[in-house]
């Protein structure tokens, strides 16, 4: 008779032993997001909640974004800010917001589980890279639930993870909802683009782009044709900002005034944000685009070389949204949120050091974000965002490396 009991090691076993581990981290993220600063029992820097319900409530009563109010967000993060009302009978807007994001911090797990399965990953690596998303919430502190920041990250993990089983069209469909949630995913179409060529060639690539200009297309038409003037005024307001506060140029700048070889002055900026003035943040400014350009163009072009692999692509992918994060003149600390899911998936072939660097560079940003407003008027808080860009920089520089070997490998 035929035994009825799975033998060790048979799929089966497999599987149960996946979905335990993936039940595991699913299990630590939502204790993270109790324990963290900001969480689901802590009031701490609610940032931006209460503007979102202002707009939820204004789309609520029947106004239209960008016709009959500002609102500097781009359409795919409307549904970000209606959601939470559908809680309202059971919860306050802001809890109803955390618990509406620790959803998305759900999903983002199982889909970067799903990404792991895609690579051929070990039990070990699975273990390691949710229990690092996992515990995000309480590295990062308060942006994690009191931002919206983990849709985007979540639609990004879930295009990459398309393009990894071979379905191109639907990784760049939804790399065009990811861009009008939050504008980021789109520095990562390089390099899908680049895997799309060289694994379908280019009739799908074609295929894909045009997926991406439909979808894009379907999301933006209404407001373009009803608000046009609305519509375009918000987005020029994100093209036209100073320095912000927050960035690589900007960290120097405020270093160099606690060591008092330089006079920061700093100004309220569009939107809500806080930039520095004078020309020399001006220029460097300009200077942080060039700089971003051509970190970008690195990735692109060691991605290129690089011999074509389901680990390369993640590789490329993370590299690019790192360079975004280092080098963007303008930078909020929940943009730390998007490199979470991506650097511990491509981790794997460089080790933990840089997830290690991911990590410190989020622990270093909840400092930072407790002790500024503006930075404790340019004291020791000050030091701690140089340090933190530091560690990003060493980051993209670690993947950027890792990358590039790659491409020396393929050679």
């Amino acid at each position: 008779m035929q035994s009825t009991v799975d033998a060790p090691g048979s799929p089966q076993v497999s599987r149960r032993v996946e979905i335990a581990i993936v039940g595991g981290a699913v299990l630590v993220f939502l204790a993270a997001c109790a324990a963290a600063r900001g969480g689901f029992f802590s009031s701490a820097d609610p940032g931006d909640v209460s503007r979102y319900h202002d707009f939820a409530q204004l789309m609520r009563g029947g106004s239209l974004p960008y016709r009959d109010f500002y609102m500097e967000y781009p359409p795919g993060a409307i549904p970000a800010f209606l959601a939470p009302l559908a809680l309202a009978a059971l919860a306050h807007y802001n809890l109803a917001f955390k618990l509406t994001v620790a959803v998305a911090g759900v999903a983002l797990v199982i889909a970067c589980a799903i990404v792991l399965r895609l690579l051929d990953a070990s039990r070990a690596t699975m273990v390691v890279t949710l229990t690092i998303v996992g515990t995000a919430p309480v590295a990062l502190g308060a942006v994690v639930l009191n931002r919206y920041d983990l849709w985007p990250a979540l639609i990004c993990i879930l295009a990459l993870a398309a393009l990894l089983a071979d379905r191109p069209r639907l990784g760049f469909g939804l790399l065009a909802v990811g861009v009008l949630v939050k504008i980021y995913p789109l520095v990562v179409l390089p390099v899908a683009a680049i895997h799309v060529f060289r694994t379908r060639g280019r009739a799908e690539l074609v295929g894909a782009v045009k997926s991406f200009c439909i979808v894009a297309a379907v999301l933006v038409a209404p407001f373009v044709l009803l608000a046009p003037g609305g519509f375009g005024y918000s987005v020029y307001t994100q093209t036209i900002r100073h320095l912000q506060l927050e960035s690589l140029a900007a960290s120097v700048l405020l270093a160099a005034d606690s060591a008092g070889v330089y006079t920061a002055r700093i100004i309220p900026g569009k939107p809500g944000s806080l930039d520095l003035s004078g020309t020399l943040p001006n220029a460097l400014g300009v200077l942080t685009l060039l700089l971003f350009v051509a970190a970008l163009a690195a990735v692109v072009y060691a991605y290129w070389r690089a011999e074509e692999s389901k680990e390369a692509l993640v590789l490329g992918a993370a590299s690019s949204v790192a360079a975004f994060v280092a080098f963007s003149k303008v930078i909020s600390p929940q943009f730390l949120i998007w490199l979470v899911p991506l650097v511990p998936l491509a981790a794997r072939r460089i080790g933990l050091l840089a997830s290690g660097l991911l990590f410190a560079a989020l622990v270093a940003t909840q400092v930072e974000v407790v002790y500024e407003h503006p930075l404790r008027a340019f004291e020791w808080p000050v030091w701690v965002l140089l340090l933190r860009y530091a560690i990003l920089v060493a980051l993209f520089v670690v993947l950027l490396l890792a990358l590039r070997a790659r491409a020396a490998v393929a050679r």
